[in-house]
């Protein structure tokens, strides 16, 4: 193998490129996984069975992984993460499962220092803390000023475009009726779209609602 790329990152917290120099395995141009995150790369990535003389084998079928006592690995270069596609995923399914499985609240949690800025649910405050967030919810709280937006109900919209990692908030009276929209130029929110109504002061999910 020819080392084409030297990335110090590291995708598996349980593994590190010390321990694997420690090992015996050397070779720069490969990044340690432990088993468990192996086996989730395995479909549609080439997982490598590392040894401590240096050398590597590639690994057939899950079966090597789960039976192989010693390291893992997986060629690094700047086209090949799989990890960060595995994180986006699980961000997408933290995420979700947030939007689809909050119902009511327990709590109101405020978001603002401005003085009777609008408060969040329960679901709210998941979801920003999930997808990082907060700021959704800033932009939600500084337009609360603007004459016609209706204080007893709104609809915001998220809308995403996923790969130019740019987004619109769009802040409406009910459905159709547009009032605000402002230009994100950068986001990693991962999801096509996201809705948040507030009501009478509160920022809810729509399961919410």
């Amino acid at each position: 193998m020819t080392n084409t790329h030297k990335d110090n990152t590291v995708p598996d917290p349980s593994v590190t490129r010390e321990q694997m120099v420690e090992y015996g395995y050397t070779w720069e141009g490969m990044t340690p996984l432990g088993r468990e995150m192996a086996l989730e790369l395995f479909e549609g990535n080439d997982i490598f069975l590392l040894y401590n003389d240096g050398t590597e084998s590639l690994a057939q079928n899950k079966a090597d992984v789960e039976e192989f006592p010693g390291m893992f690995g997986i060629e690094t270069g700047d086209e090949n993460r799989p990890w960060e596609t595995l994180a986006i995923k699980r961000k997408k399914d933290d995420i979700l499962a947030v939007i689809n499985g909050s119902s009511g609240t327990e709590n109101y949690h405020k978001f603002s220092m401005i003085p009777k800025a609008p408060v969040g649910t329960d679901g709210t405050l998941r979801l920003a803390v999930v997808a990082s967030c907060f700021w959704l919810l800033d932009i939600i709280v500084s337009y609360q000023h603007h004459k016609r937006l209706d204080p007893n109900f709104q609809v915001w919209k998220l809308q995403v475009d996923v790969e130019k990692k740019n987004a619109v908030v769009s802040g409406y009276n009910d459905t159709n009726d547009l009032v605000v929209m402002q230009i994100i130029p950068y986001t990693d929110f991962p999801l096509d779209e996201v809705t948040l109504f507030l009501v009478n002061g509160v920022i809810l999910l729509p399961s919410e609602y």
